[in-house]
């Protein structure tokens, strides 16, 4: 029944009128509270993936308490079939999630210190899949068993033009004798060429359900530090991370020592150190060529076997 409802998650903001407080004051110890609702007022995919291990982590800790989420934008889509949801608000007195951060770290640990719960060793969303989610995607891959498949994900809301078409497809053309690609993507992308599959989907919140099951039934990730990124860690898919970022180790080394609103810790608070990551501005560099092979060298079923 909750996830009939969560189909029927509102187009429009009921919050307005409610009067909605999206940044309350904390850290909360959720051991003293009845109930929370849980949500991002944004539209951003990962802003609303970054939440969904809060669900468990709270449940875990305090059982008596109601756990619901806030209905909008991508909440219901990225929350849809978690055990751990007790059912939803449509106009909640306050939402966690935003402004819930404490401490240092990943911003999945920063959420779980915001409600004083220890961090995890391995910070990741979690994405519960149905039953028929699953079989959708195991439909794809039958016919791709005799070679590991990647998700590309070259282009993205954020940074739509991270590394151009040539070099998606000189890397495709590299290493496709050895590893199947799949393109992941929205209609009206540039597709790639040399992938066996270009999975295009409509600008719609719920074909993300299809995203993700793709992408649990998929065995490596490649792209941008965009939405599928998350996907891929939620799954703990191994993934080679394009990014922005600057000396990556350096900062991972400084978020993990102080909070958050220093020394720009917010600005790549999503990366995961358990990813692989290849700096653009050094693309051309033997280090990065270097990573990039050794990735999919290691991943590739024929050298293993």
């Amino acid at each position: 029944m909750l996830n009939s409802w969560l189909r029927l998650a509102p187009k429009f903001n009921l919050t307005k009128v409610a009067g909605t407080d999206f940044f309350p004051p904390g850290p909360v110890d959720v051991k003293l509270l009845d109930s929370i609702c849980i949500g991002t007022k944004s539209n951003a995919v990962g802003d609303a993936l970054i939440l969904t291990a809060l669900a468990r982590r709270i449940k875990e800790t305090n059982p008596r308490i109601k756990t619901r989420i806030y209905v909008k934008a991508f909440n219901p889509v990225v929350f849809y079939n978690n055990p751990f949801i007790d059912g939803i608000d449509w106009t909640p007195d306050r939402v966690y999630g935003d402004d819930a951060n404490w401490g240092a770290g990943h911003l999945v640990e920063l959420k779980a210190r915001f409600f004083g719960l220890p961090p995890s060793s391995d910070p990741r969303p979690e994405i519960f899949l149905t039953a028929g989610e699953k079989h959708y995607a195991q439909k794809f891959r039958a016919a791709h068993r005799k070679a590991p498949v990647c998700i590309l994900h070259p282009w993205g809301k954020t940074y739509a033009s991270v590394l151009d078409r040539t070099f998606w497809e000189r890397l495709v053309a590299e290493y496709r004798s050895r590893i199947s690609f799949w393109q992941l993507g929205i209609e009206g992308q540039a597709r790639i060429e040399g992938c066996d599959r270009h999975l295009m989907g409509p600008r719609s919140r719920w074909h993300l359900r299809k995203d993700f099951a793709v992408m649990n039934e998929c065995d490596l990730f490649a792209g941008i530090d965009s939405s599928p990124m998350h996907f891929a860690r939620a799954f703990s898919k191994p993934s080679l991370v394009f990014t922005t970022a600057t000396d990556v180790p350096g900062y991972f080394q400084r978020r993990r020592r102080t909070p958050y609103f220093l020394h720009k810790n917010w600005f790549q608070s999503f990366l995961y150190e358990a990813n692989t990551h290849v700096e653009i501005a050094d693309i051309q560099g033997s280090e990065a060529l270097n990573t990039i092979n050794k990735f999919f060298i290691d991943n590739s079923w024929s050298t293993k076997q």
